[in-house]
Protein backbone atom coordinates (compact mmCIF):
# COMPACT_ATOMS: atom_id res chain seq x y z
CA UNK A 1 0.00 0.00 0.00
CA UNK A 2 1.85 3.04 -1.14
CA UNK A 3 1.81 6.86 0.24
CA UNK A 4 -1.15 8.81 -0.16
CA UNK A 5 0.53 12.34 -1.08
CA UNK A 6 -3.00 14.05 -0.10
CA UNK A 7 -2.72 13.09 3.61
CA UNK A 8 -1.40 16.13 5.67
CA UNK A 9 -0.47 16.09 9.54
CA UNK A 10 -3.11 17.40 11.94
CA UNK A 11 -3.06 19.33 15.17
CA UNK A 12 -5.48 20.82 17.38
CA UNK A 13 -8.13 22.47 15.01
CA UNK A 14 -7.48 19.50 12.42
CA UNK A 15 -8.66 17.00 14.96
CA UNK A 16 -11.61 18.81 15.84
CA UNK A 17 -12.84 19.41 12.25
CA UNK A 18 -12.37 15.30 11.89
CA UNK A 19 -14.07 14.46 14.94
CA UNK A 20 -17.27 15.14 13.08
CA UNK A 21 -16.31 12.41 10.31
CA UNK A 22 -15.52 10.13 12.98
CA UNK A 23 -11.51 9.61 13.31
CA UNK A 24 -8.49 10.83 14.85
CA UNK A 25 -5.17 11.91 13.55
CA UNK A 26 -1.81 12.92 14.66
CA UNK A 27 1.81 13.95 13.61
CA UNK A 28 3.27 10.83 14.94
CA UNK A 29 0.81 8.53 14.95
CA UNK A 30 -1.44 6.56 12.63
CA UNK A 31 -5.29 7.80 12.36
CA UNK A 32 -7.81 5.55 14.50
CA UNK A 33 -11.37 5.81 13.86
CA UNK A 34 -13.24 7.58 17.27
CA UNK A 35 -9.97 6.59 19.01
CA UNK A 36 -7.48 8.23 20.96
CA UNK A 37 -4.35 10.06 20.39
CA UNK A 38 -1.43 9.06 22.28
CA UNK A 39 1.00 12.19 21.35
CA UNK A 40 4.07 12.26 22.84
CA UNK A 41 4.69 16.34 22.17
CA UNK A 42 2.12 19.22 23.75
CA UNK A 43 -0.80 20.51 21.26
CA UNK A 44 -0.21 23.64 20.31
CA UNK A 45 -2.84 26.62 20.19
CA UNK A 46 -5.18 26.43 17.09
CA UNK A 47 -3.58 30.03 15.05
CA UNK A 48 -0.20 28.32 15.67
CA UNK A 49 -2.05 24.63 14.67
CA UNK A 50 -3.18 25.86 11.65
CA UNK A 51 0.14 27.65 10.52
CA UNK A 52 2.08 24.22 10.99
CA UNK A 53 -0.33 22.71 8.72
CA UNK A 54 0.65 23.75 5.65
CA UNK A 55 4.75 23.33 6.43
CA UNK A 56 3.97 19.67 7.83
CA UNK A 57 2.81 17.90 4.86
CA UNK A 58 6.34 17.87 3.68
CA UNK A 59 7.10 15.67 6.73
CA UNK A 60 4.84 13.56 6.01
CA UNK A 61 5.51 13.14 2.24
CA UNK A 62 9.19 12.27 3.23
CA UNK A 63 7.87 9.54 6.27
CA UNK A 64 8.92 11.95 9.06
CA UNK A 65 4.99 11.92 10.07
CA UNK A 66 1.95 9.64 9.93
CA UNK A 67 0.94 7.94 6.87
CA UNK A 68 -2.89 7.12 6.44
CA UNK A 69 -4.47 5.69 3.29
CA UNK A 70 -7.56 7.77 2.98
CA UNK A 71 -8.73 6.01 -0.11
CA UNK A 72 -9.32 3.04 1.70
CA UNK A 73 -11.16 4.84 4.89
CA UNK A 74 -15.24 5.20 4.28
CA UNK A 75 -15.34 8.83 5.96
CA UNK A 76 -12.46 9.85 3.06
CA UNK A 77 -15.03 11.88 1.41
CA UNK A 78 -15.87 14.74 4.35
CA UNK A 79 -13.08 14.30 6.26
CA UNK A 80 -10.69 14.60 3.43
CA UNK A 81 -11.66 18.18 1.93
CA UNK A 82 -11.68 19.88 5.84
CA UNK A 83 -7.95 18.43 5.97
CA UNK A 84 -7.26 19.81 2.60
CA UNK A 85 -9.16 23.41 3.59
CA UNK A 86 -6.45 23.73 6.69
CA UNK A 87 -4.07 22.71 5.07
CA UNK A 88 -4.60 25.75 2.13
CA UNK A 89 -5.22 27.67 5.26
CA UNK A 90 -2.05 26.75 6.82
CA UNK A 91 0.10 28.22 3.97
CA UNK A 92 -1.39 31.19 3.70
CA UNK A 93 -1.57 31.74 7.26
CA UNK A 94 2.57 31.35 6.94
CA UNK A 95 3.14 33.72 4.18
CA UNK A 96 1.32 36.15 5.85
CA UNK A 97 2.58 36.24 8.78
CA UNK A 98 1.24 37.28 12.48
CA UNK A 99 1.73 39.92 14.30
CA UNK A 100 4.77 40.17 16.12
CA UNK A 101 5.98 41.10 19.46
CA UNK A 102 7.70 43.89 17.71
CA UNK A 103 4.48 45.32 16.41
CA UNK A 104 2.69 44.77 19.83
CA UNK A 105 5.43 46.28 21.88
CA UNK A 106 5.48 49.41 19.42
CA UNK A 107 1.45 49.66 19.81
CA UNK A 108 2.18 49.17 23.49
CA UNK A 109 4.67 52.03 23.69
CA UNK A 110 2.22 54.57 21.41
CA UNK A 111 -0.72 54.24 24.09
CA UNK A 112 2.23 54.96 27.01
CA UNK A 113 3.43 57.92 25.26
CA UNK A 114 -0.35 59.38 24.13
CA UNK A 115 -1.80 58.97 27.88
CA UNK A 116 1.67 60.90 29.10
CA UNK A 117 0.91 63.53 26.64
CA UNK A 118 -2.63 64.21 27.69
CA UNK A 119 -1.42 63.91 31.45
CA UNK A 120 1.20 67.02 30.37
CA UNK A 121 -1.65 69.07 28.39
CA UNK A 122 -3.96 68.67 31.07
CA UNK A 123 -0.76 70.17 33.48
CA UNK A 124 -0.95 73.25 31.69
CA UNK A 125 -4.21 73.81 31.38
CA UNK A 126 -4.96 73.85 35.06
CA UNK A 127 -4.87 77.82 34.75
CA UNK A 128 -7.13 77.95 32.40
CA UNK A 129 -10.02 75.61 34.14
CA UNK A 130 -12.51 78.29 34.19
CA UNK A 131 -12.04 79.35 30.54
CA UNK A 132 -12.36 75.59 30.12
CA UNK A 133 -15.38 75.07 31.75
CA UNK A 134 -17.02 78.33 29.89
CA UNK A 135 -16.00 76.87 26.68
CA UNK A 136 -18.03 73.65 26.79
CA UNK A 137 -20.89 75.24 27.59
CA UNK A 138 -21.21 75.94 24.12
CA UNK A 139 -23.05 73.27 21.94
CA UNK A 140 -21.05 70.89 19.88
CA UNK A 141 -17.94 72.35 21.85
CA UNK A 142 -15.90 69.25 24.42
CA UNK A 143 -12.90 68.88 26.24
CA UNK A 144 -10.49 68.44 23.13
CA UNK A 145 -11.89 71.11 20.98
CA UNK A 146 -12.14 73.20 23.91
CA UNK A 147 -8.38 72.51 24.94
CA UNK A 148 -7.56 73.49 20.76
CA UNK A 149 -9.01 76.60 20.77
CA UNK A 150 -7.53 78.18 24.10
CA UNK A 151 -4.13 76.85 22.84
CA UNK A 152 -4.06 78.42 19.38
CA UNK A 153 -6.57 81.49 20.46
CA UNK A 154 -5.77 82.38 23.85
CA UNK A 155 -7.48 83.99 26.68
CA UNK A 156 -6.58 87.31 26.06
CA UNK A 157 -9.22 89.33 23.40
CA UNK A 158 -7.77 92.79 23.61
CA UNK A 159 -5.17 91.79 20.80
CA UNK A 160 -7.90 92.14 18.50
CA UNK A 161 -9.24 95.74 17.65
CA UNK A 162 -12.79 93.67 17.40
CA UNK A 163 -14.26 90.69 16.61
CA UNK A 164 -14.18 90.97 12.97
CA UNK A 165 -10.37 91.21 12.96
CA UNK A 166 -10.59 88.07 14.84
CA UNK A 167 -13.04 86.30 12.36
CA UNK A 168 -10.43 87.50 9.57
CA UNK A 169 -7.61 86.50 11.66
CA UNK A 170 -9.16 83.03 12.30
CA UNK A 171 -10.24 82.39 8.67
CA UNK A 172 -14.14 81.87 8.98
CA UNK A 173 -15.58 85.47 7.78
CA UNK A 174 -16.65 85.48 4.07
CA UNK A 175 -13.93 86.94 1.31
CA UNK A 176 -14.11 90.34 -0.04
CA UNK A 177 -13.18 90.33 -3.74
CA UNK A 178 -14.70 92.80 -5.88
CA UNK A 179 -13.75 94.91 -9.23
CA UNK A 180 -16.06 97.60 -11.04
CA UNK A 181 -18.77 96.51 -9.25
CA UNK A 182 -18.41 93.52 -9.77
CA UNK A 183 -18.22 90.61 -7.26
CA UNK A 184 -15.78 87.82 -8.07
CA UNK A 185 -15.33 85.45 -5.12
CA UNK A 186 -16.43 85.16 -1.89
CA UNK A 187 -14.20 82.34 -0.29
CA UNK A 188 -12.90 82.47 2.86
CA UNK A 189 -9.48 83.46 3.71
CA UNK A 190 -6.76 80.54 4.81
CA UNK A 191 -6.32 82.22 8.51
CA UNK A 192 -5.15 79.35 11.41
CA UNK A 193 -6.09 76.59 9.74
CA UNK A 194 -6.31 74.54 13.04
CA UNK A 195 -8.40 76.76 14.88
CA UNK A 196 -10.80 76.71 11.75
CA UNK A 197 -10.95 73.34 11.28
CA UNK A 198 -11.60 72.85 15.37
CA UNK A 199 -14.86 75.26 15.02
CA UNK A 200 -16.08 74.06 12.03
CA UNK A 201 -16.24 70.49 13.61
CA UNK A 202 -17.69 72.06 16.95
CA UNK A 203 -19.98 73.67 14.02
CA UNK A 204 -20.68 69.84 12.56
CA UNK A 205 -21.30 68.73 16.12
CA UNK A 206 -23.72 71.64 17.10
CA UNK A 207 -25.85 70.82 14.36
CA UNK A 208 -26.71 67.88 15.76
CA UNK A 209 -27.77 69.19 19.41
CA UNK A 210 -31.40 69.24 19.20
CA UNK A 211 -33.25 72.27 20.83
CA UNK A 212 -30.29 74.89 20.18
CA UNK A 213 -30.24 78.02 18.43
CA UNK A 214 -27.29 76.98 16.43
CA UNK A 215 -28.76 73.96 15.41
CA UNK A 216 -31.99 75.84 13.61
CA UNK A 217 -30.23 78.29 12.29
CA UNK A 218 -27.71 75.86 10.58
CA UNK A 219 -30.41 73.83 9.32
CA UNK A 220 -32.11 77.19 7.97
CA UNK A 221 -28.53 78.29 5.94
CA UNK A 222 -28.18 74.34 4.71
CA UNK A 223 -31.69 74.84 2.68
CA UNK A 224 -30.47 78.01 0.83
CA UNK A 225 -26.97 78.07 0.89
CA UNK A 226 -25.21 74.15 1.20
CA UNK A 227 -24.26 72.33 3.87
CA UNK A 228 -20.56 73.90 3.91
CA UNK A 229 -21.35 77.62 3.62
CA UNK A 230 -23.75 76.60 6.82
CA UNK A 231 -21.10 75.04 8.80
CA UNK A 232 -18.47 77.52 8.20
CA UNK A 233 -21.31 80.47 9.40
CA UNK A 234 -21.76 78.33 12.92
CA UNK A 235 -18.39 78.21 13.13
CA UNK A 236 -18.44 82.01 12.72
CA UNK A 237 -21.58 81.88 15.24
CA UNK A 238 -19.03 80.21 17.65
CA UNK A 239 -16.15 82.13 17.37
CA UNK A 240 -18.38 85.37 18.04
CA UNK A 241 -19.64 83.96 21.25
CA UNK A 242 -16.31 82.95 22.35
CA UNK A 243 -14.93 86.43 21.74
CA UNK A 244 -17.64 87.91 23.76
CA UNK A 245 -17.39 84.56 26.62
CA UNK A 246 -13.79 85.82 26.82
CA UNK A 247 -13.75 89.36 26.69
CA UNK A 248 -16.95 89.95 29.52
CA UNK A 249 -16.21 86.66 31.15
CA UNK A 250 -19.58 85.93 31.07
CA UNK A 251 -21.53 82.37 30.36
CA UNK A 252 -23.01 80.60 27.57
CA UNK A 253 -26.86 81.67 26.87
CA UNK A 254 -28.43 80.01 24.34
CA UNK A 255 -31.22 81.45 22.60
CA UNK A 256 -33.08 78.57 21.68
CA UNK A 257 -34.50 76.95 18.51
CA UNK A 258 -37.82 79.16 18.37
CA UNK A 259 -35.51 82.54 18.44
CA UNK A 260 -35.46 83.32 15.02
CA UNK A 261 -39.48 81.92 14.30
CA UNK A 262 -39.74 84.62 16.86
CA UNK A 263 -38.39 87.60 15.35
CA UNK A 264 -40.29 87.39 12.47
CA UNK A 265 -43.86 85.93 13.95
CA UNK A 266 -46.07 87.56 11.88
CA UNK A 267 -44.02 86.85 8.61
CA UNK A 268 -44.18 83.07 9.54
CA UNK A 269 -47.44 83.42 10.66
CA UNK A 270 -48.82 84.50 7.26
CA UNK A 271 -46.58 82.60 4.93
CA UNK A 272 -48.68 79.47 7.11
CA UNK A 273 -51.69 80.47 6.46
CA UNK A 274 -51.21 81.66 3.08
CA UNK A 275 -49.76 77.64 2.10
CA UNK A 276 -52.81 76.23 4.38
CA UNK A 277 -55.36 78.57 1.90
CA UNK A 278 -53.36 77.24 -1.26
CA UNK A 279 -53.96 73.65 -0.14
CA UNK A 280 -57.94 74.37 0.03
CA UNK A 281 -58.22 74.59 3.63
CA UNK A 282 -60.23 77.41 5.09
CA UNK A 283 -58.26 78.76 8.30
CA UNK A 284 -59.42 80.94 11.31
CA UNK A 285 -56.47 82.21 13.61
CA UNK A 286 -57.33 82.57 17.70
CA UNK A 287 -54.57 83.78 20.35
CA UNK A 288 -54.09 80.98 22.83
CA UNK A 289 -55.00 82.08 26.19
CA UNK A 290 -51.24 82.15 28.40
CA UNK A 291 -51.74 79.71 31.49
CA UNK A 292 -50.61 80.91 35.17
Amino acid sequence: MGIDRRIVHESDKAIERTHNGGFECDGNHAARPGGQIASTGSRTTSHSAVVGAGSEVGNIHSGRGAVCDVDNLPWRSTTHQNITKLGHAGRKLQRRGSPSRSRTREIFNLRRKGSAREQRIQEKLKPYAAQLDLLQDIPGVDWTLAAVIIAELGVDMSVFQSVSQLASWVGVCPGNNASAGKRKSSRIPKGNVYLKTALVEAANAAAKAKGTYLRDKFYRLKARRGYKRAAVAIAHKILVAIYHMFSQQVSYNDLGDLYLDKLNKHHLTRNLVHRLQRLGYAVTLTLQEKTA
